[in-house]
């Protein structure tokens, strides 16, 4: 598991989920979620091309500010998009 802190609450604790729609990291205090990826098997079949897909995976994927893994390998699969504290949805 990757070494991250939930910026909203401190906590260290953290967990790995994986789904049909994709792969989560969630704080185990608050339940902020600090991570996303999403899975283009579950793109909505309205995307026909697969550039539309990779697209929408890119869009929905990434990293709560300041959750930041301390080892940048570990979100290179989350992508480069960072939402702000705010956008948190709890």
């Amino acid at each position: 598991m990757c070494d991250r802190q939930c910026p909203a609450c401190g906590s260290g604790k953290h967990a790995e989920i994986y789904g049909l729609s994709g792969f989560r990291v969630v704080c185990l205090r608050c339940g902020a979620l600090l991570a996303n990826r999403r899975d283009g098997e579950a793109a909505p079949t309205s995307l026909r091309s697969e550039a539309d897909v990779a697209a929408w995976v890119a869009e929905g994927s990434g990293v709560l500010e300041g959750a930041d893994a301390r080892d940048p390998r570990h979100d290179v699969m989350f992508g480069h998009n960072r939402w702000p504290l705010g956008m948190l949805a709890c």
